[in-house]
């Protein structure tokens, strides 16, 4: 019997799309920063 733990879920997807939001965002400003220096 497997015992699910919903905060870990849900913790788990939000540090997933923490990370893809990191992913996308991180190189946009990066741009910006270029393109504005």
């Amino acid at each position: 019997m497997k015992v699910t733990y919903p905060i870990v879920d849900i913790l788990r997807s939000f540090t997933g799309a923490l990370s893809n939001c990191v992913n996308v965002i991180f190189p946009i400003a990066i741009l910006t920063l270029i393109c504005t220096a």
